[in-house]
């Protein structure tokens, strides 16, 4: 279809212009949308998850030389004079790729790396492209690509963190990041703002208060406490040691001067809290001693004790008070009170 006729340094010598010719019977073939890139030798990459092998003809093989391709869905663009400037992708995967450029900063590349996947919901909508420190060298920028399906994610409000693998004695998750390696999470702003291709990464999921209007079903209620302790996004809420909701969220209050805690109740259990319900930490093991009384040891479930929790109760039925309603805030208890146990309200579930 052509052929290199010379190559040279470009002016500011920071870039070598190589000069093609493209036979007139091939000229219709090209426009400005088209990409060129280097389709010498063979390309191997790839991890734990496999090996990618992509191969040129013999010819390019042995003697080296550049391929060209115009997107399927460009076939009108513009066609270009003698003399037009293309950029020349390193390999076919960079020239073939498709998508919104944008940059993600992170405070350091551990886990990620060239493809690292990003995802949403699971859903592959992106890729890392190449890895580089920031101006200052103390964090590094993620050049990727979103795909045209997920463009509108390049706005502001979206987030990104990292996904890696979790172990503990309750917990076991994202195993399969161990075989196919750490991705990048995306969370597509709530509602549509500017355009934005440059953001801050984080290394955990975000954390946020509900909406006003919950997407969960059930009741959703939130907790006031000194300060956070061991509670985290996913705790289960526990009615007698039954699992009957979880913690989905928590932030500082407006005044800085507490912690408040998001709780969704399951459909079905809330009619378990009452305007006078009470809500204690279950997390771990408590112990107090006394000269005369002894060891005092108080837990929960050995669940709760493993994964950590958050439990209620509610009093018996003429001292429990009306139905909680939906935002309702209670205070948070560092530990369970021995009364509360006792209480024993007879109280219809949800159908």
């Amino acid at each position: 279809m052509g052929n290199v006729q010379s190559y040279e340094l470009s002016e500011d010598k920071q870039e070598v212009e190589t000069k093609i010719y493209i036979h007139p019977q091939y000229s219709h073939l090209v426009n400005e949308k088209t990409r060129f890139w280097n389709a010498g030798g063979i390309s191997v990459s790839g991890g734990l998850s496999g090996l990618k092998i992509r191969t040129e003809s013999l010819a390019a093989i042995l003697s080296g030389g550049l391929a060209f391709y115009t997107p399927e869905d460009e076939p009108k663009a513009p066609a270009v004079q003698n003399g037009h400037i293309f950029t020349l992708y390193d390999d076919y995967e960079s020239a073939h790729q498709t998508g919104v450029p944008i940059k993600i900063t992170f405070d350091s590349a551990e886990g990620l790396g060239k493809d690292t996947e990003i995802k949403y919901h699971g859903i592959t909508v992106g890729k890392v492209d190449s890895v580089t420190f920031g101006p200052s060298l103390e964090n590094v920028v993620l050049s990727a690509h979103l795909d045209r399906n997920a463009s509108a994610m390049a706005s502001e409000g979206t987030r990104f963190w990292v996904v890696k693998p979790e172990f503990g004695l309750a917990k076991v998750s994202h195993l399969g990041t161990l075989i196919k390696g750490e991705y990048i999470a995306v969370l597509p702003a709530k509602k549509k703002g500017k355009p934005k291709y440059e953001f801050m990464g984080q290394r955990k999921p975000p954390v946020e208060k509900p909406t006003e209007k919950p997407t969960r079903s059930g009741l959703n209620i939130a907790l006031t406490s000194d300060h956070l302790g061991s509670v985290k996004v996913g705790d289960k809420v526990y009615y007698r040691e039954i699992v009957v909701g979880e913690v989905t969220g928590y932030e500082l209050a407006d005044t800085a001067e507490h912690v408040r805690i998001y709780l969704n109740s399951q459909r079905r259990y809330t009619p378990l809290v009452r305007e006078n319900s009470v809500f204690w930490n279950v997390s771990g093991i408590g112990m107090h001693f006394g000269l005369f009384s002894g060891l005092d040891i108080q837990t929960e479930s050995l669940e709760s004790i493993l994964a950590g929790g958050i439990a209620f109760a509610t009093p018996d039925n003429k001292d429990m008070g009306d139905l909680a309603s939906e935002n309702a805030v209670f205070p948070f208890h560092p530990k369970v009170d021995e009364h509360w146990l006792k209480w024993k309200p007879s109280i219809e579930l949800a159908k």
